[in-house]
């Protein structure tokens, strides 16, 4: 089974980085804010948390309950580790977008 969620594990794993920051840190640019650490992370896992409509629209293929709580339960655990400040490349980018923003 892990060979079957290889896609699904590196795209989690990188979901943070590739899509809540940049998306997280557009929204802030265009809204001219410097959030707080905690606002800035709680951004972040909203983006991260558009994966579950991605999810769900694989809901017709064969063995979709066993994909759904392997990817929502590593989801879990990817956005608990941004919001405890754990994921070490969300901390990096918002160090440099603070540093970085007028």
């Amino acid at each position: 089974m892990p060979d079957l969620y290889f896609e699904i594990s590196l795209l989690l794993e990188n979901l943070a980085k590739n899509y809540g920051v940049p998306n997280a840190n557009y929204y802030f640019r265009v809204n001219k804010k410097k959030p707080s650490k905690d606002e800035y992370r709680n951004k972040v896992v909203e983006f991260m948390r558009h994966y579950e409509h991605t999810l769900d629209s694989l809901a017709t293929t064969p063995n979709y309950e066993e994909l759904k709580n392997f990817a929502r339960t590593n989801l879990e655990n990817m956005i608990e580790q941004v919001l405890k400040g754990e994921d070490k490349e969300v901390e990096k980018r918002y160090t440099y977008y603070m540093m970085n923003e007028p």
